[in-house]
């Protein structure tokens, strides 16, 4: 079994410390799997990764797919209008970046697709579901971001 795991950022966090637990978990109960963790920027969560015998790759997010999110939209006034007018460069960075990763999940080869992290989770639906299936391992507060609970529940269908 090969399983390729994404993840947006590599800071730790309580995603990272869930994943780093699992990715060690399974790494001692099924040693014989090839596990790869790729993610969208370096950081601790891949030296720990490394400790436990997984792979790892680095496909860095852009800049402004890394600094675009909604969770801004939730408000209002003007931190609104920031992270509308963030969200259209990085649409433009989305396909250009959903394509490395395609390339970077064709070359490993995955029998399953595990994101973390709600950028990797949309990517992951819309560039991914054809060379593996794809599970979403949802640590967010959905409700709270307008357009990503709209976007995972238009995607789901595809994981």
């Amino acid at each position: 079994m090969k399983i390729l795991y994404l993840n947006p950022g590599a800071d730790m966090g309580g995603a990272e410390t869930s994943l780093t637990d699992l990715l060690a978990g399974l790494r001692q109960a099924q040693p014989q799997w090839q596990l790869h963790l790729l993610t969208g920027a370096d950081g601790p969560l891949l030296d720990l990764a490394r400790q436990s015998g997984v792979s790892t790759e680095i496909v860095d997010l852009p800049g402004g797919l890394a600094s675009a999110g909604d969770s801004a939209l939730a408000g209002g006034g003007s931190s609104r209008w920031r992270a509308l007018a963030r969200l259209g460069p990085a649409a433009w960075e989305t396909h250009h970046y959903g394509m490395r990763l395609r390339k970077a999940a064709e070359r490993f080869q995955p029998d399953l697709i595990h994101a973390t992290g709600l950028k990797m989770q949309i990517l992951s639906a819309l560039y991914l579901a054809s060379v593996a299936p794809v599970l979403w391992h949802i640590h967010d507060y959905v409700g709270w971001r307008p357009l990503a609970r709209r976007l995972l529940a238009i995607l789901a269908g595809r994981c």
